[in-house]
């Protein structure tokens, strides 16, 4: 089929191709994809509305050539929202805003499989809503590692009492995320992940790290906190990744985490885990201020700093 005319809420547009095979492996069709979006596209927008988008596109499917795109193509309809995000003062690249279930339709119609969002809206791009610790693990290591990280994560956000939700990232790790009240500039937000994240470390050194080169990891857990950078994205919830099965970034529950791999569910299975239970993030997220976390956060580092024990990594 091709040059089809469908709507999604008040939004007409074109698609085509839609027999198109975008997971070769897995027979998975860019009509699949596109109703992937509008069936769970209002969900993705309770999260991550009113954010810009970063596009990771696939014209061919994921077997193909594939380049991410920040800036909204010429040929983008005019009721696609756009905003420039401003950075340091300057005005900023402009991007495509995600606040509409066509808009996420249409991207899908263009080859747009995977969807990474700012963690700042695009109109307050010095105001964070939320931070994100990403749980990335060595290569080949098994997944037990990553949830055990991923515990270790969150028993530190609750011991700082900061609220905290969990979605698997559908490739190697999951994500820990801490929601924001909006009133923590974006380099307090940000230098507040990387103290966080290197506590974390260096209170299981054998296990976790902040280390940034791959060589050095030695086998460990990698905190990611570098997505908190104004520059930096992160893959949207209910977002399809391009791997083999159509893995999803599923929202989870924390009590969900034992036994659950990252890339658990997909594409076609997402609708029966929905159909069974209520989505985990539907529940508007309660949000916090890092002021008084900061406190405890620094009573912490400077505990460990104090301890004995000096036989951690001295790369963190």
């Amino acid at each position: 089929m091709s040059g089809q005319r469908v709507r999604v809420d008040d939004r007409e547009f074109t698609v085509s191709n839609l027999d198109k095979v975008l997971f070769p492996g897995d027979g998975v069709t860019k009509a699949e994809l596109i109703e992937h979006y509008v069936r769970h596209g209002e969900a993705m927008l309770d999260s991550i509305g009113g954010r810009a988008l970063s596009l990771k596109r696939y014209p061919d499917g994921i077997d193909g050539q594939s380049f991410f795109q920040k800036r909204p193509s010429g040929h983008f309809p005019d009721w696609i929202t756009r905003a420039r995000v401003a950075r340091d003062g300057e005005e900023g690249d402009e991007y495509v805003v995600a606040d509409q279930r066509a808009t996420l339709a249409y991207l899908a119609n263009q080859g747009t499989i995977e969807l990474h969002t700012m963690l700042v809206p695009a109109h307050a791009p010095d105001r964070p809503d939320e931070i994100i610790f990403d749980l990335d693990p060595s290569r080949g290591a098994p997944t037990s590692v990553v949830r055990r990280a991923t515990r270790r994560c969150r028993d530190l956000l609750v011991e700082l009492e900061l609220p905290c939700r969990l979605k698997s990232s559908g490739s190697s790790g999951f994500h820990v995320h801490v929601i924001l009240d909006g009133t923590v500039g974006a380099e307090d937000a940000r230098t507040f992940a990387r103290d966080a994240a290197t506590l974390l470390a260096r209170r299981h050194p054998t296990e976790l790290t902040v280390q940034v080169r791959k060589a050095r990891r030695e086998g460990r857990v990698f905190v990611d906190w570098l997505r908190n950078s104004p520059s930096q994205t992160a893959i949207a919830p209910y977002s399809v990744r391009a791997l083999p099965g159509a893995p999803v970034a599923t929202p989870m529950d924390f009590d969900e985490l034992p036994g659950t791999e990252p890339r658990r569910w997909t594409l076609r299975t997402l609708p029966r885990r929905l159909a069974q239970r209520e989505d985990p993030w539907a529940t508007p997220p309660q949000t916090t201020d890092l002021v008084q976390a900061r406190t405890a956060l620094d009573e912490a580092l400077a505990e460990v700093e104090r301890a004995p024990d000096r036989t951690r990594p001295s790369d963190g």
